[in-house]
């Protein structure tokens, strides 16, 4: 088992109601079955990323988007040898219903492939600790091309 070489950052922020973001290299713990009153959009970085729910279990490759939708039960498989790596936005319900001109947002696809999607949510992470407007801004854009192409 890998230990002592993954190193995680948690970061709450002043921007879209209190967004968190967490930044996971090389995890090798597993997370239990729990829930969150968010939803969760984590971007698999290095290895496939294994998510279980109560009905199925979702194998994610580098460079997939992963939704848990809030109050989901899940449980997040991390790989014990190599560690997995990912970085998890925790975006308020209410954000996303805002943002979905009041309508209620529900993803029914767990595992997205989308690298145009990936690749902007992934360019934002390194300014988001910034807080500034331009940067919530694009995150607002990305998010709701998200709901736009993805939600149910």
């Amino acid at each position: 088992m890998k230990t002592g070489t993954y190193k995680n950052s948690f970061f709450k922020l002043p921007i879209l109601d209190g967004l968190e973001l967490l930044d996971a290299r090389g995890y090798s713990q597993s997370f239990p079955f729990h829930t969150h009153p968010t939803f969760n959009i984590s971007l698999i970085l290095e290895q496939t990323f294994t998510n279980k729910l109560a009905d199925r279990t979702c194998h994610a490759p580098v460079g997939a988007i992963v939704i848990t939708n809030p109050g989901e039960v899940h449980a997040t498989i991390c790989d014990a040898k190599t560690g997995s790596t990912f970085l998890t936005f925790y975006i308020s319900p209410d954000v996303l219903h805002d943002l979905n001109k009041k309508q209620p947002v529900f993803f029914d696809n767990k595992v997205i492939i989308d690298r145009d999607l990936f690749n902007k949510l992934l360019a934002i992470t390194p300014h988001v600790t910034d807080a500034a407007a331009a940067t919530e801004q694009q995150l607002v854009n990305t998010l709701k091309e998200l709901i736009v192409k993805y939600a149910a």
